[in-house]
């Protein structure tokens, strides 16, 4: 017994639960077998901390032990125990059991052993092998047998092991039976005059090894059976015609390649004998047929691209059939003829090319050829190490779960001289409500964000992006703290520094850091500079957000230390390059690189990590196992470029290269042959001589010395434009290019107005030139001067068609200045002659911005076309809409004469579906303006109330001077005015929030008695009709309007019986409010019910003089500002306006507290106060 040998030391990494649970056991045996555990306690006590290792024994010297507890055996491994099993979630640990599933190659032993280990910490109970039972069920890779084990019906664990286990066997020993056929692939070009080439079949006779009375898988009818004993035997097929195998089973129907028999006699042959089994992974893609979505085979074995013709009917436009002598030959090497030709346009992403398909009348999968494949980027020839890069991906699985959390915290610096700002909180959807808390909660869940109760100097706003899978994306607008933040002017690397340092390297890896700034956790002073307003409170981030303007330094500087010393490795901001001359020795260093990733616990993106390839692409520039090579979509834009084909186009070419190669020798004399096209008197007529000028021009602006290397130390200039039909974009250091783009508009995106097409621009340059313009501030060249004023205000307070644009652009430090457009050489060119490039990953964005704003004016239907319809009929608007989609001059004078009022509005106005809007507020056609007036002067109220009324919601030119005239014309008003009286001096303090303060009386109209009730806050009255005056009807009525907005702090009235009995103080009492009422001298001192009982008498009498309804008058006057700067009092008691007969956005209509309002309030009441004193002075006087 004395030469067994102790258990080794307990590992206190890795999975330390699992660990203790082994070693224990071990330890106990070890205990048993030698007979300690008969020995005094204190002995196995030392015996225990021996074996356990020094690392174990550091954790034994942090234990504290009660003086009973001392060299007791069972008290220290309890606090062993406590140490390496925290707390555990069942929740957690019954997920984890079941979504155990069996992995591929893992026998049913090993997989029903880890399910009970999963088990143990579940708590199941008695129902523990029940449970087991139904996971190997659930979780088994055979569907074959998981069919048998649900046909059992009284199912143990052990029997449904036990069937597992027989599957297995039986599976291995068909396999030593058995062997799949191999693949052949065979290829020869001959001609017609030769011979043609012969397909070998190689068939393989299974009676040879296989055993007697052994049934095998018959290739012929797909069953299995006995040696000649195939029912297909004698049978014909129904796909091809031909005897002894069934149709299911049959090899040509599968179309594989084409055979073109030209007119010189040539035959293209390609010819293959595949295993017979189906492969799972078969290539599929979603591409667009102009305009329909079809699933295709990507086949690059395959010469041709083949469509049936039931698919070619359902896609849109002229697809004509041509004649063709094509034939298709399938994997039998029969020969099939094709109804003929067509060419169709077909998109994919960013690409789209017009492709010629082989049409045929039969049902087959539709199949994409070799050649369009490379064409449409659906499969590139990079040497890769695929099972490596695999390999090493599910090695390291643990960096690409969840969000990172880097070590220490990050303080931002504020300049102390810049004022804080907080922002108020915005409107929020209440169909988005729900959602964003939902997010909010969740952001909360991953330590992200946090509720703020205290005050906080900085408050920013939030903008929310609803995304298209329904989820939203909450974005800080830190537009005013970014001013005030101190940048930290963290080193990038420079060109020349990587290219030296990858000299001779062959082999490389890019890693993608995973949400990069939320790794960064921030300290407490700088948390609560990123605070932001919500429906549901304050919150603000723990993490570093996105949009500050010094986060993609400070990752850069945290990512640098991370990989500090380390050989053959470089990083830009969130980009990780890694490179080796060998294989092994870019293994090696990619292994430390991921080892300092997991020990500093940042995580990364598995999609965007590249492992293992021979070229990448780096700062602009291609690394391959060659060297450097210049990256051709730096160039593409210039290379690719159109020949002119009038003068205008080749006076804006050499417009372009006069700008940027002036300073090159001999430049005049090369361009000569092109500016003589440009005189007067020559025709424009382009030869060979031209186009080779043309050509050599466009080398010499593609290559050094006008092409520069990027100086990450020098300023970068970014400037864009766009066309009616395409963009274009250069980056640019001491005015000389860096790298040239463009790209092509779709046809939702030339219907933009202009002023989204050059902001999109912007968005394109940014996002093209991403690694240049990332992390630095960037001067943005445009020749749309609004674009200045946009980017001057708030995200939040921009149009809303254009707001999600501009969301792709927080993550940049950009300062957009005007420059004209005739100084732009370089992006109009480019964006006048661009690629056959698209984009349409905004359209939707764009598109659903439009829909949402139309659909979201609360106005019938009928009234809706009757608006569009008038607006098309109006010349103004008309020419109003033309201008906004083909952009503002430079100045007012440039416009014509009937659109000249809305100048001062331009960056404001936009159209949505046939509407003209101002913002939110829709732009009335001519037509409609009168019907229109009439609505706002419903109810009869003053000149600065309908215009406060109508303000809200429409526009047009001169609307207030209509209104004026409308209620100064108006013989109702004129027959109710009041006559003038004396303004009582009113020194009431004004309440702090809504309902705090209400006056009430009670008045007479038409012999019936009036219940009034107004809130000191908001002016917004409730009116009852009372059976009679006693205090009882006048309690019960005054119930259910406190029942409606709350019970007041304080209820002011005059002395009248029903205010003054004893019920009514009883009342009071009970409901907690108190009760104040007027001197008997002075009932002006409730001067607020006074005056409101003339207002409403006066609505009532209006609309009996009418005929119109009474309610509705209440309704519009509730619903009118109080004043210009004032809003209404609906708005003001309950934080939205309330729908009447006027058109109105749905935005408008959504709940939003109102800000500063009391400040408004006391600032005209102490206006109003000065104006009173000097007006009693005047009547002393």
């Amino acid at each position: 017994m004395d030469q067994l040998k102790p258990p080794i030391a307990l590992s206190i990494e890795g999975n330390v639960s699992e660990n203790w649970r082994k070693w224990k056991q071990k330890f106990q045996f070890y205990l048993d077998a030698t007979e300690f555990n008969e020995k005094a306690e204190k002995l196995q006590c030392s015996l225990l901390l021996h074996c356990i290792g020094e690392d174990a024994v550091e954790v034994f010297n942090t234990f504290n032990f009660v003086e009973d507890e001392k060299d007791k055996i069972a008290p220290l491994l309890l606090k062993f125990e406590q140490f390496c099993n925290p707390i555990k979630n069942q929740t957690y640990e019954r997920y984890k059991f079941h979504t155990c599933s069996q992995s591929e190659g893992e026998n049913i032993d090993h997989y029903a052993t880890e399910l009970k280990n999963r088990a143990k910490t579940c708590e199941f109970g008695q129902l523990c092998d029940s449970f087991v039972r139904d996971r190997i069920v659930c979780g088994i890779l055979s569907d074959n047998v998981r069919e048998r084990l649900l046909r059992i019906p009284d199912l143990t664990l052990a029997k449904s092991i036990d069937i597992c286990r027989a599957s297995e066997v039986s599976k291995q020993q068909l396999k030593s039976i058995t062997e799949d056929e191999k693949t052949v692939h065979a290829m020869r070009k001959d001609y017609k005059s030769g011979h043609k080439p012969k397909v070998k079949h190689q068939y393989k006779d299974h009676r040879k090894d296989n055993p007697k009375g052994q049934k095998y898988d018959c290739k012929k009818c797909g069953m299995q059976h006995l040696p000649r004993s195939c029912p297909a035997f004698g049978k014909t097929c129904n796909q091809c015609k031909k005897p002894n195998h069934f149709k299911k089973m049959c090899k040509s129907r599968r179309i594989h390649a084409i055979e073109e028999e030209s007119d010189s006699g040539e035959e293209l042959y390609i010819g293959c004998i595949e295993n017979q089994k189906k492969s799972e992974n078969s290539w599929m893609v979603n591409l667009n047929l102009n305009g329909k979505n079809q699933k295709f085979k990507l086949e690059t074995g395959a010469q041709a691209n083949v469509i049936p013709y039931k698919v070619l009917k359902l896609v849109k436009g002229d697809t004509k059939i041509i004649p063709s002598k094509t034939r298709l030959v399938t994997y039998s090497g029969e020969k099939m003829d094709v109804l003929g030709k067509c060419y169709i346009n077909v998109s994919h992403k960013d690409k789209i090319e017009r492709m010629e398909f082989a049409v045929v009348n039969f049902n087959a999968q539709c199949i994409l050829g070799l050649s369009a494949c490379e064409k449409l980027n659906l499969i590139n020839r990079v040497m890769s190490v695929e099972k490596s890069a695999e390999s090493i991906l599910k090695e390291n699985s643990d960096l690409f779960d969840g969000i990172g959390e880097l070590e220490g915290y990050h303080h931002i610096e504020l300049d102390k001289s810049i004022n804080p700002v907080i922002h108020p909180p915005r409107r929020v959807p209440i169909a988005l409500q729900e959602r964003l808390k939902s997010e909010i909660e969740r952001m909360e869940k991953l330590g992200i964000v946090e509720k703020v109760e205290h005050p906080t100097e900085w408050v920013s706003s939030i903008v929310i992006v609803e995304k298209a899978d329904g989820k939203l994306r909450i974005c800080l607008d830190p537009k005013d703290l970014n001013r005030a933040i101190k940048r930290e002017h963290f080193i990038l690397p420079r060109q020349e520094e990587i290219t030296a340092k990858l000299a001779g390297a062959k082999y490389f890896s890019k890693l993608d850091a995973s949400s990069g700034f939320w790794n960064i956790k921030l300290d407490e002073e700088s948390s609560n500079l990123c605070a932001f307003n919500t429906p549901f409170g304050r919150f603000k981030f723990l993490r570093l957000p996105f949009g500050i303007k010094s986060a993609s330094e400070v990752f850069h500087k945290a990512v640098c230390k991370i990989l500090h010393g380390l050989n053959g490795v470089e990083s830009f901001i969130d980009d990780i390059l890694v490179w080796g001359c060998t294989k092994e020795e870019h293994d090696k260093r990619l292994k430390e690189v991921l080892e300092r990733i997991r020990t500093a616990n940042l995580k990364l993106r598995r999609d965007k990590c590249e492992i293992g390839i021979s070229e990448v692409t780096y700062f602009g520039h291609r690394y391959t196992r060659e060297g450097l090579k210049i990256d051709d979509n730096k160039v593409k834009a210039i290379t690719e470029m159109k020949s002119p084909t009038t003068k205008k186009e080749l006076e804006r070419f050499l417009g372009m290269v006069t700008y940027i190669a002036k300073f090159v020798p001999n430049f005049s004399s090369n361009t000569a042959v092109l500016r003589d096209l440009l005189k007067k008197d020559v025709p424009f007529q382009w030869d060979d001589n031209h186009d080779k000028t043309f050509k050599d021009l466009k080398t010499l602006i593609t290559n050094s010395p006008v092409l520069r290397y990027f100086n990450s130390t020098k300023p970068v200039k970014l400037s864009v434009d766009a066309s009616q039909n395409g963009l274009g974009a250069v980056l640019l250091q001491k005015e000389l290019p860096i790298e040239y783009a463009s790209r092509a508009l779709t046809t939702s995106q030339k219907n933009w107005a202009q002023i989204e097409k050059e902001l999109y621009a912007i968005v394109f340059g940014c996002e093209r030139f991403h690694q240049y313009v990332y992390g630095r501030t960037i001067e943005v060249e445009t020749d749309h001067k609004p674009l200045e004023a946009i980017f001057k205000k708030p995200l939040v307070n921009a149009p809303p068609r254009i707001q999600k644009l501009m969301l792709r652009l927080q993550k940049y430090d950009i300062n957009v200045v005007y420059k004209p457009g005739k100084l732009m050489y370089i992006s109009d060119t480019l964006s006048r002659a661009y690629l056959n490039e698209f984009d349409n990953s905004c359209d939707k964005d764009i598109d659903a911005q439009v829909h949402l704003l139309v659909k979201h004016v609360s106005v019938s239907e009928s009234k809706m076309d009757e608006f569009r319809r008038e607006t098309d009929c109006d010349d103004t608007l008309t020419e109003l809409k033309k201008t906004v989609k083909d952009g503002w001059p430079e100045s007012k004078s440039e416009i014509n004469d009937k659109i000249k009022p809305y100048w001062d509005y331009r960056e404001e106005i936009h159209e949505a579906q046939g509407l003209v809007f101002k913002g939110e507020k829709i732009v009335v056609p001519f037509a409609l303006r009168k019907e229109m007036l009439q609505r706002i002067h419903e109810g009869h109220q003053g000149i600065e109330r309908c215009k406060n009324r109508a303000r809200d919601v429409l526009f047009w030119p001169a609307m207030s001077k209509q209104i004026e005239d409308v209620v100064q014309s108006c013989d109702i008003c004129r027959r109710f005015q009041n006559s003038n009286a004396k303004e009582p001096m009113i020194k009431a303090e004004l309440p702090s929030r809504p309902w705090e303060k209400v006056a009430t009386d009670v008045f007479d109209f038409k012999n019936r008695q009036y219940l009034l009730i107004v809130d000191y806050y908001s002016k917004f009255f409730e009116v009852s009709m009372l059976n009679n005056l006693t205090s009882d009807t006048v309690m019960m009525n005054m119930k259910s309007i406190f029942a409606r907005h709350g019970i007041p702090e304080v209820l002011v009235s005059d002395n009248a019986r029903y205010y003054t009995s004893s019920k009514f103080q009883e009342f009071a009492k009970s409901w907690e409010f108190n009760h104040i009422t007027s001197s008997p001298r002075y009932q002006q001192s409730n001067g607020l019910a006074e005056r409101t009982v003339q207002t409403v008498k006066q609505l009532l009498k209006k609309a009996e003089y009418e005929g119109k309804d009474p309610y509705m008058s209440i309704l519009n006057f509730r619903n009118t500002p109080l004043d210009s700067d004032i809003p209404s009092p609906s708005q003001l008691l309950m934080g939205r306006r309330c729908k009447t007969k006027l058109p109105i956005t749905k935005k408008l209509l959504r709940t939003e507290v109102p800000e500063n309002a009391k400040k408004t309030f006391v600032k005209k009441k102490r206006n109003r106060n000065c104006i009173m004193i000097r007006k009693q002075k005047n009547y002393q006087n």
